[in-house]
């Protein structure tokens, strides 16, 4: 009897990004829908000394999820390097000068990926590409919101960490310290201790806060507290954590910087179906399902 080989799905790889708008005139799904509307009519915006990233196209599309309509916007997001006209070595002549022949509007080392983003659940993803870093679309997003709050508005941009790197912390042996940036969500952390620590920062107008945390004379922080499974599990979408641990016993101490791993949404490809619908049900069920 022949053995049928198993045929793993084709799949795609994504990268998310939490976008959290803190305003106290603004908020809904509108308004981040607007936002990311903007950033695509502002164009091309200069990163780094070299690199620039630009939505290069945008379209929209409206989708229904638990009898409600909701705005999905989709396109392609380009990164290249930008040349210096000045200060150019010329090897002939042995001179410093000016290059005059750099053609206007034309860009070299540009890679292309395509993004989705999804205004109810305020995720920006792009599809995974060696060339086109974390940090950078970081950077990016973040400065081109800025352009576009209002008054005392502010937006945190957090990439959205692993759960393992997350899990790694907590399974440690021992955490000898522990240090989190976080930002209060948009009433979507999920976990109950992470809501907790969520309410109390909305409580305070704590927008950012930083926590340091130091074990007592013990030399360990107790992993199994709400205290500190609450500020991990809402570091791993609204914020960072670094943490110093000894993963197992007699082991030597190392350090876990949650930004470091971020998670990757591997999105199966489902026939006549639109990557674009496929994620954006993926997304409002782990983020939105049963939450209005």
């Amino acid at each position: 009897m022949a053995i049928k080989k198993l045929i793993k799905p084709k799949e795609e790889n994504y990268l998310g990004f939490n976008i959290t708008l803190k305003s106290t005139t603004r908020k809904g799904d509108l308004v981040y829908l607007n936002f990311l509307k903007s950033v695509f009519k502002t164009g091309a915006m200069q990163i780094t000394t070299e690199k620039a990233v630009v939505l290069e196209s945008q379209s929209e599309e409206i989708y229904k999820f638990q009898n409600k309509n909701y705005h999905v916007l989709h396109g392609t997001l380009v990164r290249y390097v930008i040349l210096p006209t000045d200060q150019w070595y010329n090897e002939e002549n042995k001179e410093i000068g000016t290059n005059t022949d750099i053609p206007k509007g034309k860009y070299p080392h540009a890679y292309r990926t395509d993004y989705i983003f999804i205004p109810a659940a305020h995720r920006f993803f792009i599809k995974t590409h060696s060339k086109i870093s974390k940090s950078l679309v970081i950077d990016f997003l973040d400065k081109a919101l800025r352009r576009h709050i209002e008054g005392s508005e502010t937006i945190n941009v957090y990439s959205i960490s692993s759960h393992n790197s997350i899990q790694e912390i907590i399974d440690s042996f021992k955490i000898t310290a522990l240090d989190i940036t976080i930002t209060y969500t948009n009433d979507d952390s999920g976990d109950s201790a992470a809501e907790d620590i969520d309410k109390l920062l909305k409580g305070a107008n704590a927008g950012t806060s930083e926590i340091i945390l130091k074990p007592d004379a013990s030399g360990d922080l107790a992993k199994d507290s709400k205290l500190v499974k609450g500020l991990l599990n809402l570091a791993k979408e609204n914020g960072t954590a670094i943490a110093n641990v000894i993963k197992t016993a007699g082991a030597k101490q190392t350090k876990i910087i949650t930004s470091n791993f971020p998670e990757i949404f591997n999105l199966p490809i489902i026939e006549n179906e639109s990557r674009v619908l496929s994620l954006f049900k993926a997304i409002m069920n782990k983020y939105r399902n049963g939450k209005e």
